[in-house]
């Protein structure tokens, strides 16, 4: 099994698309570091500014976190190093997204494509095993990639921002406590990727799984799609009374709302029912894509 992932891993990492991927990756970074750098105007009176907030907001999150700025004499909303890194889930989601789908999919449906699954086939190893080597391999190599993001966006948004800020801790509105929150960047990029690791797994696995049934490019185009859809689904089940429409897979792999104690859009979400959700639709979905690869004829 070891060896099979090193060698899927040494065959992903010299194709040329996983190669423009990454290479285009790293200058979008490069462009959304350079985007806020040219068009953010610091406040320099953003003690006043916080003032006028303060008197003139309804919104306890807005009051809080601008008592927070003047009572720490810090503009938490200045462009920085560690602003940067406090926002990298919101600048690089639909990214990672994009390569996560790529790996999942590319990774049994392109030996199809190019004819050598029968060479992979002959090597003395179950389908079982074969299988899982290669959606592990992949499955580790996203985490890596993501790892690696986020030290690039470490190392750009120090040079472009400078490194100063990276001690300062970050700060954010928690809404169970009702009090803003201070935590180590580094620990906070932690918690929001852990959260973030269930909808990344499901999707990972979801192309996977059409990999192996599709068996060509359509499936980016298929999986791109579904993530459009889910947000149509997402916003129909927010509006719906229904609890019952709590129990889809959209609805249940997001749990972002732990980080901050704020309380899930989907008003009837419970996370333990959510865990157990994603759970058993992961199973299924793995247990389709092997059952569908020990019984493909090749």
């Amino acid at each position: 099994m070891i060896r099979l992932m090193r060698n899927e891993l040494f065959k992903t990492y010299h194709k040329k698309s996983f190669k423009i991927i990454i290479f285009l990756s790293i200058i979008f970074m490069i462009t959304i570091n350079l985007f806020y750098k040219n068009n953010y105007i610091e406040d320099k009176d953003y003690l006043t500014t916080a003032s006028n907030v303060i008197s003139s907001s309804n919104n306890l999150e807005e009051i809080k976190l601008n008592e927070y700025i003047i009572k720490s004499k810090r503009n938490i909303n200045h462009i920085n190093l560690n602003k940067m890194l406090f926002l990298f889930y919101d600048n690089y989601f639909l990214l990672i997204l994009i390569i996560i789908i790529y790996l999942g999919s590319n990774t049994i449906s392109e030996e199809y494509i190019k004819g050598t699954m029968k060479n992979l086939l002959i090597k003395p190893y179950s389908r079982t095993k074969i299988l899982l080597a290669k959606y592990l391999s992949n499955l580790l190599l996203a985490f890596l990639i993501l790892i690696g993001l986020m030290l690039f966006q470490t190392v750009i948004g120090g040079i472009i921002f400078k490194f100063n800020s990276l001690s300062d801790v970050c700060a954010f509105y928690n809404y169970k406590l009702n009090k803003v929150v201070e935590m180590n960047i580094f620990k906070y990029l932690t918690i929001k990727s852990l959260v973030n690791i269930p909808e990344f797994i499901i999707i990972y696995s979801l192309s996977f799984m059409l990999g192996v049934i599709v068996k060509n490019n359509m499936v980016n185009m298929i999986m791109y799609g579904f993530i459009i859809l889910s947000e149509l689904i997402n916003s129909f089940i927010m509006s719906s009374p229904n609890k019952l429409f709590n129990l889809l897979l959209t609805a249940s792999w997001d749990f972002n709302y732990l980080v901050d104690g704020s309380i899930s859009f989907f008003k009837y979400k419970i996370t333990t029912i959510a865990v157990i959700v994603c759970i058993s639709y992961y199973l299924v979905i793995m247990l389709i894509s092997i059952i569908y690869f020990k019984k493909n004829k090749i």
